[in-house]
């Protein structure tokens, strides 16, 4: 989960395009899933030009882990190969539901308070922090 609700429109994390950026370059699969609305979610990811850096966009998503299964047997991956970063904690949960790595983002919507109990295996203060967890 990338995105982060402000006022009407959503915004891209400060240090979201560098890291998907780096990601890629790594091979590394990524896909967003986010409750916010499919056609603005497309519209933003076409604007900031991450259309070819995204396999795989959600939006309208209200449960999150039906869609991350989906990611998990499209790409052919095992749960512990895929990280979920979340910025809240229902996002922290449905990662758990499937088995994946779960990553709390502390920069986004639920504070680090809401965060910390959904026991998250990495707590990222900064979206760029997850590059010290790509082997």
């Amino acid at each position: 989960h990338y995105l982060k609700r402000e006022k009407i429109r959503e915004k891209l994390f400060r240090d979201a395009i560098p890291l998907l950026r780096f990601l890629s370059k790594h091979n590394i699969k990524i896909g967003v899933v986010s409750s916010y609305p499919t056609a603005s979610l497309l519209a933003e990811v076409r604007n900031h030009g991450i259309s070819t850096l995204l396999g795989f966009v959600r939006g309208d998503c209200h449960t999150k882990a039906g869609h991350i299964k989906d990611f998990l047997k499209r790409h052919k991956l095992r749960p512990e190969e895929v990280v979920v970063v979340g910025d809240m904690m229902f996002d922290i949960k449905e990662g758990k539901k499937c088995g994946v790595i779960t990553a709390a983002y502390l920069g986004g919507v639920d504070s680090k308070s809401k965060l910390m109990p959904q026991k998250p295996d990495i707590v990222l203060s900064s979206l760029s922090a997850l590059k010290r967890h790509v082997k």
